[in-house]
């Protein structure tokens, strides 16, 4: 049936990822193209290619439906042994939770923060696009400076730090400048009774808060 175009591994492992937090090809796909765990995860280099959905389809057509559900039961039971699944904790509820931590977990984990508060006020601005005005996309901002972290540490010279450490604290900066946004949108909320603006204000808040631990 000719050899398939994904490392074994590396596919059930992405597989796990879909079936465990209820992602299509397209959008499982782009969630670990965006996230440095979620590569890390899979054994896909920091710079490396994601397989697409088409060749994932295949792929699964390949192996065939019984095989691929069986083989994942497996995988994450066996991940939960080993207490793998924990580390997924922070992309499951998109939000940043420990602060004692080094890069690249904790630029990543602020470009978690970001993506999700971007994603929670472009709901809003579906719901109440006056408290919007002014907030400014910077999830690819973020994504540009954390992919180019692999380049630097690739050199691994002294110098390569000092860049690090300055594209980190960019990485804060723009965070920073999110979290004020932000900030902006849930104050024009206030005064808002409908339980839909009221709900997706709170969850903001919440992203807000705990981004800034």
């Amino acid at each position: 049936m000719g050899r398939p175009t994904v490392p074994v591994q590396t596919y059930l492992r992405l597989m796990y990822l879909k079936f465990r937090y209820q992602l299509g090809y397209e959008s499982l796909v782009q969630e670990v193209s965006d996230s440095i765990a979620w590569r890390r995860f899979c054994h896909i280099a920091i710079d490396g290619k994601v397989p697409d959905a088409s060749t994932l389809i295949k792929v699964r057509k390949r192996y065939g439906e019984n095989i691929i559900e069986q083989v994942n039961e497996l995988l994450v039971k066996k991940l939960d042994e080993q207490k793998i699944i924990r580390h997924l904790k922070l992309r499951t509820d998109t939000t940043v939770v420990e602060s004692d931590i080094h890069y690249p977990t904790d630029a990543t984990l602020l470009q978690d923060g970001v993506r999700a508060i971007t994603g929670t006020v472009n709901r809003i601005r579906k719901l109440a696009s006056h408290a919007t005005e002014g907030f400014v996309d910077k999830t690819d901002a973020v994504k540009k400076k954390i992919l180019a972290f692999a380049k630097v540490l690739r050199r691994r010279m002294s110098q390569s730090w000092d860049e690090i450490n300055q594209m980190t604290q960019e990485v804060v900066d723009i965070t920073q400048s999110v979290l004020q946004q932000a900030e902006s949108v849930i104050k024009k909320l206030h005064q808002t009774k409908k339980p839909l603006i009221e709900a997706q204000k709170e969850k903001l808040q919440s992203l807000v808060d705990k981004t800034k631990q």
